[in-house]
């Protein structure tokens, strides 16, 4: 009897431990089924931050890289102007800070673009004859009638034309006149063939006469230096040497 009830007694708790085994094991994997819900429910609404950091190896390399030093000054060639310049740039970003330095430098820019416009305008405008700057552009009658010679003028309305101005003491437009009288001479000998928007130097190419080609390029120069260089012919006497080359050229071309 007493056999009997150990035998049971045993049986009892085993099945006890059994049950509380399973009780454990069962509790277990609900906690972990419902973190794992918690965790997935989290993951929709929760960004996690995953901080990674550089190997302090590679931070030595990148210092000791010179490419990487932004500490040190930069060196520049010994130029004394660069470097008053260099130290004006500083001082400006000093003194404006960085953001009102990035916006004159921007105004510095564009400003030299302008002034760069400007000067190729003048140039444009000097290479025709005209001063933009003068204190007066306004043209005489005269070289209003100047303007209108072309290949289709007489040699006569010319010389009427280097009358006036020589009259007038207009000694530059004078020269000019004579430049297109020789023109006119030319074309009547048919050593050129004038046409407006035709260059002078491909009027030179056209002249096969040696000695008159040479005499062509002298007083091209002078109408070229005295017309579009702005050189003013100031006195009388200097107008009377420079027109020399010009008589010396018709007298040949009528002789």
């Amino acid at each position: 009897m007493k056999q009997i009830v150990s035998s049971k007694t045993k049986g009892s708790i085993n099945n006890t431990i059994l049950n509380i085994i399973l009780f454990i094991f069962a509790l277990s994997y609900s906690t972990q089924s419902q973190a794992q819900y918690n965790y997935i429910e989290a993951s929709d609404t929760v960004v996690s931050t995953i901080k990674r950091s550089i190997p302090q190896e590679k931070i030595d390399e990148y210092r000791s890289t010179p490419a990487y030093n932004y500490e040190q000054n930069p060196t520049y060639e010994d130029n004394t102007l660069q470097r008053l310049w260099l130290s004006f740039l500083k001082w400006l970003e000093r003194v404006l800070g960085r953001g009102g330095y990035s916006l004159l430098g921007d105004l510095i820019y564009y400003g030299l673009m302008v002034v760069a416009a400007v000067g190729l305008i003048f140039i444009i405008l000097r290479a025709q004859g005209h001063n933009p700057f003068s204190r007066s552009e306004r043209k005489t009658q005269t070289e209003l009638e100047a303007d209108t010679i072309d290949e289709n003028s007489s040699v006569e309305s010319i010389n009427n034309l280097i009358l006036k101005a020589e009259s007038a003491g207009e000694y530059r437009l004078a020269i000019r006149l004579q430049f297109l009288k020789t023109l006119r001479l030319l074309d009547d000998k048919k050593h050129i063939l004038w046409r407006s928007g035709k260059t002078n130097h491909e009027y030179l190419n056209e002249i096969n006469d040696a000695e008159i080609k040479e005499k062509f390029d002298d007083i091209t120069y002078v109408f070229e230096y005295s017309w579009y260089g702005q050189f003013e012919v100031e006195s009388e006497s200097q107008y009377h040497q420079l027109r020399e080359g010009f008589i010396s050229l018709f007298n040949q071309l009528r002789g």
